[in-house]
């Protein structure tokens, strides 16, 4: 009789406390740590990524040096002029930030790469035009000299890092 008592209030445990539990679990949101990577340009893939994105808390979104590489077979846009390269890199910024739900005004860190520091005036006055485009306060960033890139041509690379909510 005692195991017969037993067996029923497991079983009741069972049907209504474990499912209830189990639904609870279901409907609360995913605390779990996330970071995946993105590469979109078949150009690309196997040289590096041009988006790492992690999640918990929030959504922080890493963008890889974007510069004047063309969409499609990555050739350098706009040779020998900054300014345009500038805008290029910006547009290209904008639209991988879309993709992951985000725009320049998620944006929390810039950093742009020049061949010439002598660029910091055009550079100061793209980033300023894009950010002020998109109604969002111009974020802390740094402005480096570099030797070289990757590809010849390229006068600027632009790396942005973006948070969002979760």
């Amino acid at each position: 009789m005692q195991r017969s008592i037993l067996w029923r209030i497991a079983a009741l445990f069972a049907f209504v406390l474990l499912p209830s539990q189990a639904f609870a679990q279901a409907q609360s949101p995913s605390t779990a740590f996330e970071q995946k990577t993105y590469v979109y340009e078949p150009w690309i893939k196997g040289k590096f990524s041009e988006v790492v994105t992690v999640k918990n808390p929030g959504k922080w979104i890493f963008l890889a040096g974007i510069g004047p590489e063309s969409e499609g077979d990555g050739k350098i846009l706009f040779p020998g002029d900054f300014y345009r390269q500038c805008k290029y890199a910006y547009y290209r910024i904008k639209k991988l930030l879309a993709m992951h739900g985000a725009t320049l005004k998620n944006v929390v860190f810039v950093t742009t790469y020049m061949m010439d520091i002598r660029h910091i005036g055009a550079s100061g006055k793209c980033r300023t035009e894009e950010f002020a485009e998109a109604g969002a306060e111009l974020p802390p960033g740094a402005s480096v000299g570099v030797n070289a890139f990757a590809w010849p041509d390229m006068l600027l690379e632009i790396a942005a890092t973006a948070a969002v909510e979760k």
